[in-house]
This record gives structure tokens, sequence and C-alpha cells, in this order.
């Protein structure tokens, strides 16, 4: 089975079993999920619906939205625009940022950035409860 397909069947699954409906609109934002590998904005999110012939309200997203988040099934993450983004929640990762095109990739690393934190806290006295990490800069295009 397809990777991306068996992801959107365990979320629609997961909404079922919790007692939810399938509406056209969470079947839309499901199939938009796991097609995307980026960061989204409730407006793209809003466009991408519309193209797929799903009309959503703003509040309604907005709606649907929490509940995919309080669910774990999305975070939000704030990014150097001042403008809500949200992404699916399948592994821990960073971002990088063009600054030009406004394109955002993700990346992992390749370090042992919990090694860090350990250190951080120890060193600190700190104890970190989420960490986002990105990088900014221009992409091959934008140089």
């Amino acid at each position: 089975m397809d990777q991306q397909l068996g992801k959107g069947l365990g979320i629609k699954a997961e909404f079922i079993d919790e007692g939810f409906r399938m509406t056209k609109l969470r079947n839309g934002l499901i199939e938009i999920l796991v097609d995307l590998n980026a960061p989204f904005s409730e407006q793209e999110m809003r466009g991408m619906l519309k193209k797929r012939g799903i009309a959503a309200h703003k509040v309604s997203l907005y709606r649907e939205l929490a509940l995919f988040e309080s669910m774990g099934v999305i975070r939000s993450i704030h990014l150097h625009d001042h403008i809500l983004r949200y992404e699916l929640l399948v592994d821990h990762h960073h971002h990088v940022i063009c600054t030009g095109c406004k394109r955002i990739e993700e990346i992992k690393l390749e370090c042992e950035l919990e090694k860090e934190e350990r250190r951080i806290a120890k060193k600190l006295q700190f104890k970190s409860m989420v960490h986002s990490l990105e990088f900014f800069g221009l992409c091959k295009n934008c140089l």
C-alpha cells in the first residue's frame, strides 16, 4: 500500500474511532495534508480546497484545524512572517525558509540536538518543553 494512502486512511480511521463523521471538508483536508510536504496557512489551505471543489468558510476551516491539532494530526508553527501555519505531525523536523521566494522545506538534522538540549538544561537548570529551529536564507533559485 502506498505510504501516503496508508497515512490518510490512518487519520480517517482515527476520526471515525473518536466518533467524528467524515465530512467532505475533513476528507479534503486529510487528502491535502498527506500530499503536502510543507507548512501551510489557513488561506493557502482554503485555496487548495477550493481547487478541489470544496468550499470552506474561514471560521469552519479554523474550527477543523483546531480539531486536527487537538487530535495530534497537525501542529501549528510560527515562522518569520508572523503567519500561523500548520503541518502534518509525522516526525520531528526543522525548516529552511527562503527569504526571497518564501519557499519552506523540511529538513532533518544529522546531529544530536537532544544531546545539546540536555547540556543546556543541565547548565542553565532549564526544562525545555518545545523548541523551534529554522534556517533563513536564499535558495538556489534566488541566489
